[in-house]
């Protein structure tokens, strides 16, 4: 599902963490500290190391660089967070909130409407839907006569058919 925009992204932060050097000069301790980052071990440390790893085989297989400065140990994947799922006596309280929330006193750049946030709220808790795929809908993409909602392009570029229940 990914659209390979992190790959490079990750490949031109790490040019400039080395400034210009010759790719034979790139010191372990460096790379490290770039993998690393600042704060605790996260995901992104794996992303980092995985892309840096085919960079680099690819180096050493063509002959840039004599062997690779990643470290040889990896340590374990962070656990993933547990998903929390609201009561209906939190969602309640939730969607009463978004009667009285001014949106401009957030800093956000357009005024969001009450009704909006709560729609977006209640759409996202009774269908599942990821937070970029509510944003997405349009007009066209709810039936509320068949209790459908047709989520275009998500994850892995497909598209499907999400029912609304009667509640929702």
């Amino acid at each position: 599902g990914m659209r390979f925009i992190s790959e490079p992204h990750i490949l031109k932060q790490f040019c400039r963490a080395m400034g210009d050097v010759d790719l034979a000069e790139v010191k372990p301790a460096s790379v490290l500290a770039f993998i690393a980052g600042a704060g605790p071990l996260t995901s992104n440390w794996h992303r980092k190391f995985s892309v840096l790893n085919g960079f680099y085989h690819f180096a050493t297989s063509r002959g840039f660089v004599a062997c690779s400065p990643l470290p040889t140990t990896v340590p374990k994947r962070p656990e993933p967070c547990a998903p929390y799922i609201y009561t209906r006596a939190e969602l309640q309280r939730l969607l009463a909130a978004t009667a009285v929330l001014n949106t401009r006193c957030l800093g956000l750049k357009a005024y969001l409407e009450a009704s909006t946030l709560r729609t977006l709220l209640c759409t996202l808790y009774g269908t599942g839907l990821r937070i970029g795929e509510a944003l997405s809908l349009t007009l066209s993409d709810v039936d509320l006569g068949a209790r459908l909602l047709t989520v275009r392009n998500s994850k892995f570029f497909k598209s499907r058919l999400v029912p609304l229940g009667p509640q929702v």
